[in-house]
């Protein structure tokens, strides 16, 4: 989190005001340190907490010597705030916060503390940014006074330092380049006068900065700052706690959280290539940065690529001698979600059902992840026709986890809990509605009982129901839950992904039944446009084809949806049986198509 000092009380406004100060201030950092990118929601938290503070310190013209604690909360929260400000660009509005808390610092502990040189610290950076390069040396150098006067300057340094490189970090996340490079420089004067030019800290912060000259362009210099920090990392273990190696996949794991996969992926590449020639092509460690950059490729669509580092991946892990076999579970099971998710479900099966056969016996029938494989099974055996193997298996599953279900461990139980939505879908499917609707409106209570959000499987259980209600006919209750599922999927995953193309047929189905052909058609184009890219003889592809085909029928447009109509065909005939049913649907609806144009074409079929 953000470095912020704080002091001993020497008096406070009470223990339960002081604890609403702490929960507001610890949010709005934790916030920024776990999501790194959720500013919004941390500006509200900081600001509560500004507030909170000085609620609690009385008016602000007063100074109280027995109240300096609940004063410095206040510096504390400014100091907080003006960060978020700064990393937006907000630099007016950060600068008097900035100020203020300088002169409560000053007058509360000192012109001699260590955390009013750090106040000067955040000031100066502030400077820097917006060009008024004397003014901020003219107070690092006020700072660095400071620290020589210091009993324990080395501990201030360091935790400048991190401050410094904190605060970079949310420049980096907003794309301010120019900022971000300065306070990454200052940060590595820090670590190199403290700790000296060979110490790990000091190659992790190499690492900070040449991730940053990557993302410039500026490889010359990122490349030379790399072979600096691991020649300082050399013959020592790869995830030791201040390895460059572990800073590189903690950042990618950020980029991958905040959804910027560009940036994932080209840092997990570093680690593979760095992996392969450290440790060898065929170790573990290699394997785990395969898995890694694979689910880089999984999460964008790029199925084919995650799917040959995930046969590599296994393959190394097959070798491992391990008598549980419990290696190879998550691998048996993410190679079995690409393959499943391309339609290859004969060779997503076996390593779904060997992966369940690992977890049973090494965990248990009753652990989450042995609960979770079930979910995986079942839902292939769903989405391959196998409905009543399917509904035994998430039985199964569901048995398992209801004897686990107390308010206490929900959140821990949520990514199973979302598993009732596929046993709801099931039944849906089989046409029974009121225990599928009970089965989805369980869910969503749970949803309203856990205090952080689960986006896209929030979603995913809107878009469940709304699907339960489409299938009965009920249009105006299933629009507004596919148009709210919608604008989740797009925010997480962006308006091009491959996974977004059937829920916005979902959408435009529901729009077309209600006669709402303007608004349909665009959603339909939409899929197909995306379809065509990544899955060009899929049946999926063919169902667009078809249903804005049919918009264009119901418009009078016949040439145009005649020719969607037969591109479809040749897409089912190419890849479906002749009798399958979407063959069939596909040469009713020319049929259709041509007795409505007054051409008789069925000789022709």
């Amino acid at each position: 989190m953000f470095f912020l000092l704080l002091v001993l009380a020497v008096g406070c406004a009470g223990p339960n005001l002081d604890r609403q100060w702490g929960r507001l201030n610890s949010t709005s950092n934790a916030e920024i340190s776990l999501y790194a990118g959720q500013y919004d929601s941390a500006v509200i938290a900081a600001e509560r907490a500004l507030d909170k503070a000085e609620e609690i310190a009385g008016p602000k013209t007063s100074y109280v010597p027995e109240k300096r604690h609940d004063q410095y909360h206040i510096s504390e929260s400014l100091t907080t705030l003006a960060a978020l400000y700064q990393a937006r660009g907000r630099y007016t509005e950060a600068e008097p916060l900035y100020q203020r808390a300088l002169t409560i610092t000053e007058k509360v502990l000192g012109p001699d503390a260590f955390e009013t040189a750090h106040n000067l610290t955040h000031l100066a950076a502030l400077y820097q940014a917006t060009k008024r390069h004397e003014e901020a040396e003219l107070l690092f150098d006020r700072a660095q006074a400071i620290d020589v006067k210091l009993v324990d300057g080395d501990n201030f340094r360091r935790r400048v330092g991190e401050s410094l490189t904190e605060l970079a970090g949310l420049c980096q996340a907003q794309d301010r380049y120019g900022q971000t490079e300065w306070l990454l420089q200052r940060a590595l004067q820090v670590w190199e006068k403290t700790l000296g030019p060979e110490h790990p800290k000091v190659a992790v912060s190499l690492v900070n900065l040449a991730v940053l000259y990557e993302e410039m362009k500026r490889n010359e210099k990122a490349e030379l700052l790399m072979a600096r920090a691991f020649a300082i990392d050399e013959g020592k273990k790869f995830y030791r706690m201040y390895s460059p190696f572990s800073r590189l996949g903690s950042l990618a794991q950020r980029y991958k959280k905040q959804g910027r996969y560009a940036r994932a992926e080209s840092v997990y590449k570093r680690i593979l290539e760095i992996s392969e020639r450290k440790s060898g092509p065929d170790t573990q460690f290699t394997a785990n940065m395969l898995r890694n950059l694979a689910s880089i490729y999984q999460i964008q669509g790029r199925y084919p690529d995650a799917e040959s580092l995930y046969e590599r991946a296994l393959a190394i892990k097959e070798k491992e001698p391990d008598p549980d076999r419990r290696n190879l579970g998550h691998p048996l099971t993410e190679l079995g979600s690409v393959y499943q998710a391309r339609g290859r479900y004969a060779e997503a099966e076996p390593l779904y059902q060997r992966a369940l056969m690992i977890w049973e016996k090494s965990l248990g029938p009753e652990n989450q992840i042995t609960i979770k494989t079930m979910r995986m099974l079942a839902s292939l055996y769903q989405d391959s026709g196998r409905n009543d193997e399917a509904e035994r298996l998430y039985e199964r599953a569901l048995l398992s986890l209801s004897k686990h279900v107390t308010p206490a461990r929900i959140i821990d139980l949520m990514p199973n809990i979302w598993g009732m939505t596929e046993m709801a879908l099931l039944n849906q499917n089989l046409g029974r509605y009121d225990k599928a609707e009970q089965l989805y409106e369980r869910v969503l209570s749970f949803v309203d009982r856990t205090p952080r959000p689960y986006g896209t499987d929030v979603a995913q259980s809107l878009s469940n129901l709304a699907l339960l209600y489409q299938t009965q006919g009920i249009y105006t209750k299933a629009a507004p839950l596919f148009e709210r599922a919608l604008s989740i999927f797009e925010a997480a995953w962006g308006a091009s992904h491959p996974r977004l193309a059937g829920h916005l047929i979902n959408l435009g189905l529901v729009y077309q039944a209600q006669d709402r052909y303007a608004d349909a058609k665009p959603l339909y184009k939409r899929a197909l446009a995306t379809y065509e890219k990544v899955l060009p003889y899929h049946p999926l592809k063919a169902d667009s084809q078809s249903n804005l085909a049919s918009i264009y029928q119901a418009q009078g447009r016949y040439a145009d949806a005649e020719l969607l109509y037969e591109r479809a065909l040749a897409i089912r005939e190419k890849v479906l049986m002749p009798d399958h049913p979407g063959v069939i649907e596909n040469l009713e609806h020319l049929s259709a198509l041509y007795r409505t144009m007054k051409r008789d074409r069925r000789s022709k079929y």
